[in-house]
């Protein structure tokens, strides 16, 4: 998703008062589990599914920042319900799945699993009115988020975790790292 927030940092801080800061982040939901016994990778912690990613959690951080907060994103119609995400203007883009991680732990080490790849994010899928958000985050979590979407954002101070683009997963599921070949097309700005 896109978000766009204040920083505590002072030439940040006076941007984002002088544009009265909307903060937008692409994308958000997704649903992780991580395992309740480090010895069983079935097992679920006690609260089963969670709502996460960059965008979310960022998003929180905007919000008690004082920021108007935007998220474009992709998920399935299941997890509207969830309460957690009525905090937010969330544009969601239709999905029949929700991007879904696992984590599992084991002897002090992770290995983390994608099981579901949310519909991709277009630029075609960005409102026009929120093409002029003064701060933007783009946050993929599994390369679901086209790099083109930078050139939407003209006008705007743009950051970018950059972890979703820089994931694969093999065939049993198992995310590793993966070198994104393209990243000079579209960073820096």
């Amino acid at each position: 998703g896109t978000l766009l927030s204040r920083s505590t940092t002072s030439p940040t801080r006076a941007l984002a008062k002088s544009r009265k800061t909307s903060f937008s982040s692409l994308p958000s939901p997704r649903l992780e589990r991580g395992s309740a016994r480090e010895d069983e990778r079935s097992s679920l912690t006690p609260q089963g599914f969670s709502v996460g990613g960059s965008a979310f959690f960022s998003g929180i951080t905007a919000k008690k920042l004082g920021s108007k907060v935007k998220i474009l994103s992709s998920f399935s119609s299941d997890i509207e319900k969830e309460k957690v995400l009525k905090q937010f203007d969330i544009f969601r883009i239709p999905s029949r799945t929700t991007t879904t991680f696992e984590n599992v732990y084991r002897k002090g080490k992770r290995r983390q699993y994608l099981y579901q790849i949310a519909s991709r994010i277009r630029p075609k899928h960005l409102p026009e009115n929120w093409r002029n958000c003064s701060i933007v985050q783009l946050a993929p979590l599994a390369r679901e988020v086209d790099e083109n979407i930078v050139f939407s954002f003209p006008d705007s101070l743009i950051g970018a975790n950059l972890q979703g683009w820089l994931r694969k997963r093999d065939k049993n599921n198992l995310v590793s790292f993966s070198f994104w070949k393209d990243y000079k097309k579209f960073l820096p700005k």
